[in-house]
This record gives structure tokens, sequence and C-alpha cells, in this order.
């Protein structure tokens, strides 16, 4: 007897594993069907190429396990809209079971139904196949589906558990004397078409949904068959004593509450405990097929496999180091750090930057980004450190690193929309979460370190309490929000650029919107078990089949608009009384080249906390408070005036007025809340009688250009543009 099947059951299939239908709206039906009793979920490789069972996978995450009846199967599988693929061979079998797992996120279903076998491919081969799955732990029952004939063979075998084939008021004497064989044998019966195999009406389409029940409509109509109403056939198979479950599937939830209603007219769903208990033993890890470890294009990583870890290891807690110290933001610290790496910076670079060895261990990468950031050390000096040291060609890794923070700020520079896309998007997925509970507390979860996933959660208190991950696991981290957590990208880009000492709106967004394949379309990343234990050196040992086994590409956005030109500084008039304003864009005023001027006064200006809707991290800020207190302190070393902190773009023209100035000076703020603060205060600005004039880097305004496209074009470029701004005078290496 098979134990845990409702009387009602939900597939996941049909529409549900197209565009047609979105993930979330998939989702939420599942949600709709076990709160109202349902606990049989169905699903097969064959419906949208593995679609549905991701979609079910997902699903699954937010439902009690041990309270649903998860049902797959294989021997069908599908490549694109139409092409089938047959493959009953005992290979065939266990390669289709291993992926349908991998994509459901279990380490068992609870039954596997053979997708309409044939009497000649239910080979011994096979069933000796499917007990030593079934011995593993891939599945606890065996079932099989059906039409007609090819049933009988099965049934006949003895070896399945349940059958799963249409019931409806038109079924012949031969499919009632099936159905009374199952039932012999003790096989439990899910039903299927209950309102019979004739097509539905046709309708036209009310919503893209509706296009698959249009499709289905055309069908040919089978001779002497008939059609009922949906409940109506419900209510009929549950009449019947050789049907154990309806199964049902829909895209609008009316319906489903209607087949719900039915059931429970019918006498309930009885809902018979727990499914029976899977073997614990698991799969050898020996059988698994071999990672590769991802070919890293936008970010480093990468190299050879390694062997699959079996576990999922948390951080040894009770012997960890102290973390490590990062330089204080002071431009002193950061110019000492800077000395200390710059004998790193060539080829032991390039060996080990990939390695991320932990929140105590940082020796490998400059530590330093937080302070590019806010260019209290400015890229020339890096690189120009670099090339003393090394030469270009033996820091080439190196100085392309400092230059990819570059490429983003360019990129987002002559693409403005996408940043406010960005933000818009970001202010739907805050409101979804004042909706959907469910999804508000796996993002509470994930963000607080309490998913479950060792190596998630040691990234996100580390990102909480340190404001800093290595790159790597940046990449690792946001592939796991996106695709094994399922939470929406924004949510996670927001999450990091809220945290992170050195966030950058164009970095950070435009990083994210890479991993899930928004800013090279089509081209995600994939976060794997073996890369994760290689470049973590074993610390972190995720098990394979607790990560996302595939990346698709997202498609929630408008895309990237063709590059604008980019938008001029404004003049600066170098014969006017000025202030200085100092963002978080930059703050080394002392190159900024403006002495000599009139410099009546300066400002800064901090607007971190309009990042986001959301509290900034304290790591974050703090690092962002002492870092413009040692701004100011060397402003008015350098130009022996007072500097306020200005508490809005309403300060810094008060100030200006005050000190008899005409002009506000400042370095041109790229995509993100300065830019937005400066924009707005523009009216503001001419009211006071005053002038905002902007200055921009000519590292900048060297690279900009080249940022247009994809960074191959900006790395090719890298020769030529340090022999313009007088870095180098070397050819080659970098392009």
């Amino acid at each position: 007897m098979i134990h845990g099947l409702s009387r009602l059951g939900f597939g996941v299939s049909g529409a549900h594993g197209t565009p047609l239908v979105s993930a979330q709206a998939t989702r939420g039906l599942i949600r709709q069907a076990f709160e109202g009793g349902v606990r049989v979920f169905d699903t097969a490789p064959a419906y949208g190429a593995g679609e549905a069972e991701r979609r079910l996978g997902r699903a699954l995450r937010d439902l009690p396990r041990s309270e649903v009846f998860v049902c797959t199967k294989a021997g069908i599988a599908s490549e694109g809209v139409s092409e089938r693929l047959r493959d009953f061979s005992p290979e065939g079998i266990e390669t289709s079971m291993r992926a349908s797992l991998a994509r459901l996120g279990v380490e068992g279903v609870d039954a596997l139904f053979l997708h309409g076998p044939d009497p000649y491919e239910l080979t011994d081969a096979l069933f000796d196949r499917l007990a030593a799955l079934k011995s593993a732990g891939a599945f606890a029952a065996l079932g099989v589906t059906g039409l007609g004939p090819e049933l009988d063979a099965a049934i006949a075998s003895g070896r399945f558990d349940l059958m799963m084939t249409p019931v409806h008021p038109f079924i012949n004497a031969r499919e009632e004397a099936r159905l009374a064989a199952a039932r012999a044998r003790g096989m439990a019966v899910i039903a299927i078409q209950t309102a019979g195999d004739t097509p539905p009406p046709r309708r036209m389409p009310g919503r893209p949904a509706d296009l698959y029940a249009l499709a289905r409509s055309l069908r040919p109509a089978t001779p002497g068959r008939g059609r009922v109403d949906p409940v109506q056939g419900v209510r009929a198979a549950l009449a019947r004593a050789e049907v154990n479950t309806v199964l049902i599937t829909t895209t609008r939830r009316a319906h489903l509450d209607a087949h719900i209603a039915a059931c429970l007219d019918a006498g309930g769903l009885d809902w018979a405990g727990p499914p029976r208990a899977l073997n614990a033993v698991p799969m050898a890890q020996n059988d698994l097929p071999d990672e590769a470890a991802p070919a890293e294009n936008a970010s480093p990583g990468g190299g050879v496999p390694a062997p699959e870890p079996v576990c999922d290891t948390e951080p040894d807690t009770e012997t960890a180091l102290p973390a490590f110290a990062f330089p204080a933001p002071t431009r002193a610290a950061g110019l000492a750090r800077l000395q200390a790496f710059t004998p790193a910076m060539g080829g032991t670079y390039a060996a080990h930057r990939n390695e991320d060895r932990g929140p105590q261990d940082r020796s490998n990468v400059s530590a330093l980004s937080a302070h590019i950031r806010r260019r209290i050390i400015r890229e020339d000096e890096l690189v120009r450190a670099a090339i003393d040291a090394h030469g270009l060609e033996a820091a080439e890794t190196f100085i392309q690193e400092v230059c990819w923070r570059t490429y983003w700020k360019g990129w987002l520079e002559m693409r403005p929309a996408v940043w406010a896309d960005y933000r818009a998007g970001l202010a739907d997925d805050l409101d979804a979460l004042e909706r959907d509970g469910a999804l508000a507390q796996r993002y509470a979860a994930a963000m607080e370190g309490r998913t479950g996933l060792a190596c998630f959660d040691a990234w996100a208190r580390e990102l909480n309490e340190t404001g800093y991950l290595h790159n790597h696991a940046r990449m690792w981290a946001a592939s796991i929000w996106i695709y094994t957590l399922d939470l929406p990208w924004r949510l996670g880009a927001d999450w990091f650029l809220r945290h992170l000492i050195d966030g950058d709106p164009a970095s950070n967004t435009l990083s994210w919107r890479w991993v899930c394949g928004l800013h090279t379309p089509g081209k995600t990343y994939l976060a794997r078990a073996a890369n994760i234990a290689r470049f973590t050196g074993g610390r972190l040992r995720p098990h394979p089949r607790d990560l996302a086994c595939e990346a698709p590409p997202l498609s929630d956005d408008p895309g990237h608009p063709a590059p604008a030109p980019l938008a001029p500084a404004a003049r600066v008039d170098r014969t006017a009384p000025s202030v200085l304003l100092l963002t978080g864009e930059d703050l080394h005023p002392e190159s900024w080249g403006v002495q000599g001027m009139d410099i009546r006064g300066a400002a800064t200006l901090d607007s971190s906390a309009a990042l986001s809707p959301l509290a900034v991290g304290e790591a974050a800020s703090a690092f962002t408070r002492a870092a413009f207190a040692d701004a100011r302190q060397r402003t008015a070393q350098a130009f022996g005036c007072a500097v306020n902190e200005a508490g809005s773009m309403a300060d810094v023209i008060a100030l200006a007025r005050q000190a008899g100035a005409r002009q506000i000076i400042t370095q041109r703020p790229c995509q993100g809340p300065a830019r937005e603060a400066l924009d707005s205060a523009a009216p503001a600005i001419r009211a006071a009688g005053l002038t905002l004039g902007e200055l921009r880097r000519s590292w900048d305004e060297a690279f900009f250009p080249h940022a247009d496209k994809g960074f191959f074009k900006l790395r090719k470029a890298i020769p030529d543009v340090f022999r313009s701004l007088g870095l180098t005078a070397a050819s080659g290496g970098c392009g």
C-alpha cells in the first residue's frame, strides 16, 4: 500500500513548463494547493525540457518535505517546444533520474513513473537498475503511466506500485478491466484526464496561459468519446473504488479552488500522513558525473575540476583565526597597504587571486577595493605601482581587475536607464515582500544566514559582520541566491550594495545582471560545488545536490539600451570664487587640479543612505563615516579652509552663499545617489545664483569611451590608454 497519497493531486505540467505562465504564478498555485490540502505533486522532465521540475523544486523549498508526495517520470524527455526524446535504457533512466533530482532539489522522490514504456522496453536489465536506484534512495515507489494497452504488460509484471492513467465517464470495457487488474495487483491508481480525453471547448485566450488550452482544443477528437465539466469529472473519478488520487492541473486559482471544493464535497482529501520513509542511503558519489569547473569570464575563477565533495560543512568556528585587518578608511592607511601589497601584484596575484581563504586571511588580494571605490586611493596609483614593480605584462592580471571597475562605471554612464530600471524593479520587489509572507521569510533567512546551506550562510554572516566578501564568493553567493534559493536578483543586489564597504552602484548592479544573464544575454554564472570546494581550500564543501544544476537566463528585464554619448561634465570657471563638494565618488581633492583657485570653503555630502530604501549595513556606514572624516581633515590641510559636513544639497548651497562663492566644484559623480542628489538640486543651485562646475578625471575620460560594449574592447585599449596617461611607454601585455 502506498501511504501519503491525498485524494487530489496537482500536476506541474503543461503550461507550467512554458513561458506562458510565470514561475512565480506556478509557485503560487502550488502553495495554494498545499494550503487547500493537496499533498501529491507530479511533474516530469518532458514538461518544458525540465522547467516544470525546476519550478516544483523551487516551490518545495517552502513546504515541509515530510508532508508532500513528490512524483516525477523518466523515459521521455523534451528538447525545445515539441521534440520528444525517448530512452528507456537502464543508463537513460538513471541519467534522467539524477537530472530530475537535481532540478527538484531533493535526494529522492516518493514515486518515479516510467513515462509510457512499450512492453519490449521493460527489460530485466532495466528493473535491475531501478532496484539499485531505489535502494540508493532515489525513489520510494515505482509507477507507470500510459493511455492504453502498453499498461497491460506493466500490470502483469507485478513490478509496479502505482499506475497513472485516464479515468473518466467515457472509458470502455477494456479500460475498466485494466483498472480492476491494477487494483487486484495492489497498485494505487492516479487518475488523469478525468473530464474526458476529447479536446476542451475552444475559447479565445484572455491571457498568455490560455494559449496552451487553445492549442489543446485544436487536437483531433477521439471517436466515441465525450467530455464533461472538469469539476464533474473529478467528482466522478473520486467516486470510483479503484482510484486513489485524481491529478489535475490548472493555471487559474479559481479553478484550483473549485477542484479542491469538489474533493471536499466527495468526502475530503484524506491525506494519509507523511509518505513512507525514503531509504536514507545516499547515491554513491563515485557514480556521479565529474563536474567541470565553470569557465570564468567576467570575474575571476575557473580551473580544472576538483573531486566532488560529499557534504556541506560548517566553518570551524571553534578554531577560527581572528578576522583579517583591513586598512583603515584613511589615505595614509591605504598607501601603506598599497606599498605592502605591491610585491604581490605580479605572478603571485595571478596565481592566487581566486582563492577565498576566509575572513581571517585576505593576503592574496589588495584589500583596497573600498579605498578605490571612493578614490581615497586612485586607480592610476595602483597601476603605476604594479608596472614599476613588475612591468605591464607580468602585472596584466592585477591591472585588468583594476580596470573591471572602470568598465562597469563607464558602461553604466552610457546607459543610465539601466540604473533607473534597477531602482524601479527593486521597488516592485520590495512591494512583493509585503504581499508574499513566504517570500519575505525566505528573503530574511537568506540575508541572516539561516538557509541551512552552510557555505551561503557563512558568506551571509561575513558580509553582514565585515562588509566584505571575496570576489569569487560574491559570484557564488549571487548565483545561489538566484538559482538555488530562487530569490529575486534585485533584492540580492540591494543586500550586497547596502552592506559591502566597497559597494558601487555600477559594479554591483551590473555584476548581478551578469550572473543572471541580463548583462551578456544568455550568459549566466552557475555556482558549482567542486569550484567552491577547490577555491576555498575545502573550507566550504557544499553537496552538489544542494545547489542548482542549471542557471537559465532570466527574462524579467527590458534589456539594455544602446550606449548614449557620455554626458559632458559641467564647465568649471577657474576664475570664480568656489566651494568644493566632496561626494563618496571621489575623496581625494588634493589631485583635482584646483590648487591656485579661489577656494572659499568645502563640504562633504554622504549620499550612501539613498543607495536603497532599506538601511545601509553598519560596517559599510562606519567605513564611509571614517573615510569622510579623513577627507575633511586632508581637505582642510590642503586648501586652508573650513570643511563642513553637509546633510543635504541645501546645506551645500547655504555654505556657498555664506562664503561668497559663485560656484560649487565637484568631481562629476557616476550613476548612483550622489548623481541623483546633484541632478535634483540643479534648480536650487541656479535659483541661488550659483553654478555647478564638474571635473572628470583623465582616467575616466580615457577609458569610458571604450566601455560601450564588452570588456574585451576596453581590455585591448589598455596599453594605448596607459600611454596617453603617461603610465607606461610599453606596448602589448594587457591587450
